[in-house]
């Protein structure tokens, strides 16, 4: 069993696994209630510009969506951070994002609780239901989301955020780049941990499980 899901998972994202070449006037065309972008770094309170990280293109899509929608769209800037250490708050993801975006402030939502992206989409989905608490709970799954990931995890976080989302009608997710053939080779022994978290029975589990793995990540990146 444990073989077959492992051939699957190599297959599928060696074949699959490449983030979808988007027109971008069918993004900028479309309506959306919020935009979710999951952060991808910060020091010294600026977001960080390396080849691997795309996160000032992916705001400055959600900006230029966000411009030309007549009904403005939430914009979810989700993150604390990619390590355990404790930062101070210029250096908080979210916080990085939130002085970057050049967008009324009244539309953007700071998500500043999580790690990894398993996080980013559970508690981001959260928020979305604390911006609807006072309607009709089924209305949310009604709610058009789109969600701008990293070319460098397209596929699993493309894949993280169906499952997680995957009460809502309307769930639209993109990456500004193209995954590259190394990325999506790294993306295998990653997509078999989030296949056996995703595969716990409760959200609390997943969360936990998710954490502790981030955790041992977290320790072995240190001791190498």
């Amino acid at each position: 069993m444990l073989r077959e899901m492992f051939l699957i998972l190599v297959i599928s994202i060696l074949l699959l696994g490449t983030a979808p070449l988007f027109a971008e006037s069918d993004v900028l065309d479309g309506e959306y209630d919020f935009i979710i972008i999951p952060g991808q770094g910060a020091e010294m309170g600026e977001l960080l510009e390396t080849s691997e990280v795309d996160v000032k293109e992916r705001l400055n899509l959600a900006k230029k969506i966000f411009d030309k929608q007549e009904k403005k769209p939430m914009i979810i800037l989700s993150g604390y951070g990619g390590t355990l250490k404790v930062r101070e708050e210029r250096d908080v993801e979210a916080e990085a994002m939130f002085q970057y975006i050049n967008v009324s402030k009244e539309y953007l939502v700071k998500e500043d609780k999580s790690f990894q992206t398993m996080e980013n989409a559970f508690y981001s989905k959260k928020l979305i239901f604390n911006e609807n608490s006072n309607g009709d709970v089924n209305d949310v799954f009604e709610e058009k989301v789109l969600v701008i990931v990293t070319a460098k995890a397209f596929y699993r976080s493309n894949y993280m955020f169906e499952k997680i989302f995957n009460d809502f009608d309307d769930v639209t997710i993109i990456s500004v780049n193209k995954q590259s053939s190394v990325d999506k080779v790294r993306e295998i022994l990653p997509m078999i941990a989030t296949e056996l978290v995703l595969n716990m029975p409760t959200d609390y589990l997943k969360l936990k499980s998710a954490k502790l793995l981030f955790i041992l990540v977290d320790k072995v990146r240190k001791i190498l």
